[in-house]
């Protein structure tokens, strides 16, 4: 299946797993260009986040945008085979500690022409957090903002067959 969202749309994400990414095989494909690209607002409490939980999941041409300060993980995924492609985050209130946070069941993700705007304020472990997985592939990703640890922190649990080519950094 695949979910069309119209440009300037905005999805509200006041809670944990608010959206839910629970049926496998599902695209999420944004039309329109900068700030008229489908937007994802993450507000209310720092625990919101949109959840992939199962294999085969795709996000395309989203922009995801922090409202609430400290805000946890908005982007946790623990499906196999997700794809995020010409996605963009920024932080509007606050930072973000990591936006997007996985598990060892994000086999074989695929990210590719993330834009990360982050804060200038301290307060970010990572822009991508990859707890296990393998055969991961991050690519053309352009990351600002003020990273504790890194833009992309591979922690805790082993990750096999980790692939980042053309990527920038730029630590405020």
């Amino acid at each position: 299946d695949v979910i069309c969202v119209l440009p300037g749309s905005t999805d509200t994400v006041i809670a944990a797993s608010t959206i839910a990414m629970d049926v496998a095989g599902v695209t999420v494909l944004g039309f329109g260009t900068g700030a008229n690209r489908p937007t994802i607002n993450y507000t209310t409490a720092t625990t919101a986040t949109c959840v992939v939980s199962v294999a085969n999941c795709t996000m395309i041409n989203l922009l995801f945008t922090g409202g609430v300060d400290a805000l946890v993980s908005p982007l946790n995924v623990t499906g196999a085979d997700f794809k995020l492609y010409g996605c963009e985050y920024r932080d509007v209130t606050g930072q973000c500690t990591d936006f997007l946070l996985t598990s060892a069941g994000a086999t074989r993700m695929h990210v590719k022409n993330l834009r990360y705007d982050g804060a200038a304020a301290a307060g970010t472990n990572a822009a991508i957090a990859i707890v296990g997985g393998d055969d991961i592939t991050i690519e053309d990703v352009w990351m600002d903002g003020n990273f504790t640890v890194g833009g992309i922190d591979v922690r805790t649990t082993a990750t096999t067959d980790l692939l980042v080519k053309n990527v920038c950094f730029r630590t405020r």
